[in-house]
């Protein structure tokens, strides 16, 4: 039901974790995500250098967690609070992980050196990717009160990261074995109606043995990874995040106790939207409305609580009740992008096809005005277009879901964008 991290390429999920890390510090991030964190007094705000989660008595963090987030800021600025959450726990779950690697790589005996050579690359790299001069650099970092030595020292230690992570992995992976069989199996499934020439079918060959191969290492890596999990010491020290963690393993009664105990200060949306699930997951929807009605009391114009209200009337099959929810919800969206987009699924569930209309009519003006502010912004505009035809909205569509793929891999259903249904 949530956008996991559960991409078993595992190698690019981590080293983008290390490699946010280093940019985090070096740009100087650091802002709050929601949520007090373990039960702070209202208005008091967790010490950043706190752990986030201890993994084995080993502490990550509050900073580095932090420090990740921030990197996606600008991607996930149209992310809807019910959304922000699930995102924040898969990037928690990928330190996670990452962690359970540095402890495996440290129980193997697995110790990479960087060179000098590789970090003088890596540094030509940054000022290549941000068209700098090394002098400008050095200004970079002085305005941040760093030197180079301490940037060298900050980027030797992770590359070392990097490629400690890469050596475990390939090491727990270990050597497997493509039969013959099974690439010819692979290759009757792919191909058996097809008149391939000679040189054709074994580059086809070559390249199903490569992708067998990828798929067994991933399979060896998951049943690792699945058993660390389960075996691991692992304290999330985030009430909101632990609460959507026993959401997410079905632990719904320890799940609302953590939901219950962080809207004693603070009256964050997503709180109420998944303190309705547990009871949803459980049938017990009368509970669910009785949250949701409460929260719209508190902030009664919030177009996201009106939405699930109404999600909510759908699954229980009112949709006289649903309907007049999802036109709260409108009438409160304003020029919110992802309300518009989230609004023409709701409707056209609901066969309500012009309301679905003119909510996608809404969504593409928003995405034009966008696409404006980023062209002055100096950011390349997309192809103008007088009129949208259906087959370019679909595009359209497919693009944006991709997006949030790609910030939260691999959720576990397939319609878009949505987090407290079976819809994402």
């Amino acid at each position: 039901m949530f956008n996991e991290l559960r991409n078993y390429s595992r190698i690019i999920v981590y080293v983008v974790v290390v490699a946010f890390v280093i940019s985090g510090g070096f740009m100087g991030y650091g802002a709050l995500f929601g949520g007090n964190g373990g039960g702070q007094q209202p208005g008091e705000q967790p010490d950043i250098d706190d752990a986030i989660v201890t993994v084995n008595d080993h502490e990550i963090p509050r900073q580095q967690y932090l420090n990740v987030l921030d990197n996606y800021r600008q991607q996930t600025a149209n992310f809807t609070r019910s959304q922000m959450l699930p995102f924040r726990l898969s990037i928690l779950e990928s330190l996670i992980e990452e962690s359970l690697l540095f402890q495996e790589a440290e129980n193997r005996g697995i110790s990479p050196e960087v060179s000098e050579v590789e970090i003088e690359e890596y540094i030509e790299q940054i000022l290549e990717q941000n068209q700098m001069e090394m002098e400008e650099l050095e200004e970079v970092m002085e305005m941040q009160g760093l030197t180079m030595d301490q940037l060298r020292q900050s980027l030797r230690q992770s590359l070392e990261q990097q490629a400690m992570i890469e050596e475990v992995i390939a090491d727990i992976e270990g050597e497997v074995s493509v039969s013959e069989e099974e690439i010819e199996e692979r290759f009757a499934e792919l191909y058996g109606e097809e008149d391939l020439s000679e040189d054709e079918a074994e580059e086809a060959r070559e390249e199903i043995k490569a992708d067998l191969t990828a798929e067994k290492e991933e399979e060896v890596f998951a049943s690792w990874l699945e058993e660390k999990w389960e075996t691991a010491d692992i304290e999330i020290k985030d009430n909101s995040l632990q609460a959507l963690k026993y959401l997410e393993q079905g632990q719904f009664t320890e799940a609302r106790e953590l939901f219950y105990q962080e809207l004693e200060y603070s009256t964050d949306s997503a709180l109420y939207i998944f303190l309705a699930e547990t009871y949803q997951e459980e049938e017990l929807y009368d509970e669910a409305e009785e949250v949701l009605l409460e929260a719209l009391e508190v902030d009664p114009e919030n177009w996201e609580l009106a939405y699930h209200l109404g999600e909510h009337y759908r699954l229980t099959e009112d949709d006289e009740k649903a309907l007049e929810m999802f036109d709260q919800a409108s009438e409160y969206a304003g020029q919110n992008l992802m309300a518009r987009y989230q609004l023409n699924l709701a409707y056209t569930q609901l066969e309500a096809e012009d309301r679905a209309a003119e909510e996608m009519d809404e969504f593409i003006e928003l995405q034009e005005e966008y696409q404006e502010v980023g062209a002055q912004e100096g950011m390349a505009p997309l192809p103008e277009e007088e009129e949208m035809e259906e087959e370019d909205i679909e595009e359209l569509e497919e693009e944006m879901q991709e997006e949030v793929e790609d910030l939260a891999p691999e959720g576990e259903s397939e319609e878009p964008l949505e987090e407290t249904e079976p819809i994402e």
